[in-house]
């Protein structure tokens, strides 16, 4: 797939899991309570604005595997905007979904043509899972625990975003 194919598809599909998102918080009966799994929300959105044009051109479009996962996840992300009104059910979610990537990513081993860049994803995926399960844990308590949760993510978000770069073309 070239760069501007890759771009175009990863605007697309991110921009759907936006709309889903809007919908989601929209109906979501308390705004403000469902507010950091919102902002949550909007930063994974923002990664995967990233992340899916890179990977859409590393990624063999060919490979069953990738082909049978791929749906699933985007099911996931489906299910999760849906899940903006529920932080227990959110970060349920969230832990699977980002299961799920590790899946995908691991599956890769041995074929992708950047041992670095698939070594960095599949830890930042896995930190994906163990945010949600301590997020899990924490807002059975209190679900106002969600907003540490976003504060993690935040901090994630900024190191993977801005102080080392996970989503580099040149690097790659």
């Amino acid at each position: 797939m070239t760069p501007k194919q890759a771009r175009d598809r990863g605007r697309m599909v991110t921009t759907v899991f936006i709309v889903f998102g809007l919908i989601g918080w929209w109906f979501s009966p308390d705004w403000i309570q469902s507010l950091p799994l919102a902002l949550m929300y909007a930063m994974l959105m923002l990664q995967t604005w990233c992340s899916l044009p890179l990977f859409f051109q590393l990624i063999n479009e060919n490979d069953i595997r990738q082909r049978l996962i791929d749906p699933m996840i985007g099911i996931a992300y489906g299910v999760l905007a849906f899940g903006i009104r529920d932080s227990f059910f959110f970060f349920f979610v969230w832990s699977v979904f980002f299961a799920m990537t590790v899946l995908k990513y691991s599956m890769l081993v041995g074929s992708f043509p950047n041992t670095t860049l698939l070594r960095r994803k599949l830890m930042a995926n896995a930190l994906g899972v163990s945010l949600g399960l301590l997020s899990l844990i924490l807002v059975g308590y209190d679900s106002r625990f969600a907003w540490i949760g976003t504060g993690l993510f935040a901090g994630a978000c900024v190191q993977y975003l801005v102080v080392r770069p996970l989503y580099v073309r040149d690097k790659v």
